[in-house]
């Protein structure tokens, strides 16, 4: 099964549009540890699923190459950033294809074609984690159209995503391990400061972050 094509790219930075996006990006500060952030690209012929998050085919995310900003904050949150707004020569972007909107969820004013971004990724609270420790997390993809949250806490609708920790540097985020799933949010940004539910979606995605001077509990 062939990928969509790309029919809309943003080439600017994506701007966190309210209060309410900035406190879901996750808490920052304390100590940032180099990361990298890895795209499977799964497919059915190859795995069984055809991811809809997928990577621009430049290889991995990896923290000060072509202006991408990749970290694990392991003195605060736990959680994995990847900010691709500052990227250039070339400009780094993931691919969303929003072919999964469930009809008849929140406004429907969501994208239909598929598009790409170069706006953040977060994970989060992986540096906590234990060596082979299993656990159902957060994960939000910022993007021009608005921000896709796989955030159950705000939306009992959408999925969490599955994180396990294989060893002191590496984690697989993925939306297909048992009690995860793949249903997201799009949040955009309304009237009066507020927000709009656009709607909800099917995104599988698999993501591995690698942060080679991380420590485990």
């Amino acid at each position: 099964m062939s990928r969509p094509r790309i029919t809309s790219l943003c080439l600017v930075c994506v701007v966190v549009l309210s209060l309410t996006f900035q406190m879901i990006a996750g808490a920052k500060g304390g100590t940032t540890t180099p990361a990298t952030m890895t795209f499977a690209n799964r497919t059915v012929a190859t795995d069984g699923v055809l991811d809809l998050i997928t990577s621009d085919a430049l290889g991995s995310y990896t923290n000060a190459m072509d202006g991408v900003s990749c970290v694990v904050f392991t003195g605060a949150s736990g959680d994995a950033h990847c900010d691709l707004s500052s990227s250039k020569n070339p400009i780094r972007v993931f691919n969303i294809d929003p072919s999964g909107y469930i009809p008849g969820t929140g406004a429907g004013t969501g994208p239909r074609a598929a598009f790409s971004s170069n706006g953040t990724i977060n994970i989060q609270a992986l540096a906590q984690m234990s060596i082979g420790d299993t656990k159902l997390t957060t994960a939000v993809y910022a993007t021009q159209f608005g921000e896709l949250q796989f955030v159950q806490s705000l939306n009992p609708a959408t999925s969490a995503v599955s994180a396990t920790r294989y060893d002191a540097q590496t984690w697989i985020v993925n939306t297909s391990d048992p009690g995860a799933g793949d249903v997201a949010q799009l949040i955009q940004p309304g009237r009066g400061n507020k927000t709009v539910n656009a709607g909800l979606y099917h995104l599988p995605f698999q993501i591995t972050v690698t942060c080679l001077n991380c420590v485990a509990p």
